[in-house]
């Protein structure tokens, strides 16, 4: 597993490497250091897990990748267990026409990656989660729900 001090190390006027980088240097940190080469997950415990799922967040360094385009780098990718699964938050999103104002988007998936790449990725620079190859990824709320729930209360 790499690591990703020197990236982050900061110069003597303060400059963090990855961030002031060309992007084709970006480029190449990225596929080094973060999953699927865009991915820098937050260090720490999930937002959540359940037996058929698992929430991460993390810094997408390519926004622009996401569908459609974004400059909202902070997202959350959700591993599941189970294609059914999956496919189904895909699917009632677009079946339902959800509004992106009240239900969060999906803006990526493991079906936006070269299947043998992702599973390589998966099992090289996040074993821990292997038995969760599918995902979606969305971009990050402020809170979650247990947050919301335990600090606001019906007025």
């Amino acid at each position: 597993k790499a690591k990703p001090w020197l990236a982050e190390s900061p110069s003597d006027d303060n400059n963090i490497p990855v961030q002031v980088a060309s992007s084709a240097c970006r480029k190449v940190f990225a596929d080094r250091l973060y999953f699927m080469g865009r991915f820098e997950l937050d260090p720490g415990h999930p937002e959540h897990r359940s037996t058929t799922s698992v929430v991460l967040r993390a810094t997408d360094w390519f926004p622009e990748r996401q569908t459609p385009p974004s400059s909202n780098s902070l997202v959350v990718l959700k591993f599941m267990k189970e294609q059914v699964q999956f496919e189904r938050e895909i699917k009632q999103r677009v079946d339902f026409k959800l509004d992106p104002e009240f239900v969060i988007p999906v803006v990526g998936s493991s079906n936006d990656f070269e299947q043998a790449e992702w599973t390589a990725n998966l099992q090289e620079k996040l074993p821990e989660f292997a038995d969760y190859p599918y995902c979606i990824v969305m971009p990050a709320a402020g809170r979650n729900l247990a947050v919301v729930g335990l600090q606001e209360r019906a007025g």
